[in-house]
């Protein structure tokens, strides 16, 4: 489903879009500069890292499929979610990110699993990989638009 044309595309596209963000952009400050820095991660970061953890020879996973079919989608909804003011609206666009991250932590759990529980410390990068996978969504950016503190996040 995915080759490494597909991903390159995907990645030159995310990257047209955050350059756009930049140079669109009105306001200034550290709390821009983190808004970019995670459409940066979200828009470019998220294909790129998936493309590099794949293993080689081996086609991708189908968590890995879906996360990369609903990445670019996913983003633009969250990229969105800047422009609007923060509160519950902005929070529900940015949900839109939350089953990219569910796929990716399924297939970190499916790979950390399939390589069972003695291979743990044999596979340590491997490892680290996938649990870095399954954390993706316990964050994710929903308190970044919900605003807990009252803090300000927009591209406008």
């Amino acid at each position: 489903m995915f080759n490494s044309k597909q991903i390159r595309s995907q990645i030159t596209v995310g990257g047209l879009i955050w350059l756009a963000l930049v140079f669109t952009s009105l306001e200034k400050g550290i709390l821009h500069a983190i808004a970019l820095l995670l459409m940066l991660a979200l828009l470019i970061i998220f294909p790129i890292a998936f493309a590099i953890t794949r293993e080689f020879g081996k086609p991708h996973s189908l968590p890995t499929k879906v996360a990369l079919f609903l990445q670019p989608f996913a983003a633009i909804i969250v990229a969105i979610s800047f422009f609007l003011p923060i509160g519950v609206i902005s929070g529900t666009f940015a949900i839109a990110w939350l089953p990219v991250t569910l796929f990716a932590a399924w297939n970190g759990a499916q790979s950390l699993f399939r390589r069972g529980w003695r291979s743990v410390f044999k596979h340590l990068p491997e490892t680290c990989i996938s649990i870095a996978q399954i954390y993706l969504p316990i964050r994710s950016d929903l308190a970044t638009r919900l605003a807990p503190r009252g803090k300000s996040i927009r591209f406008y």
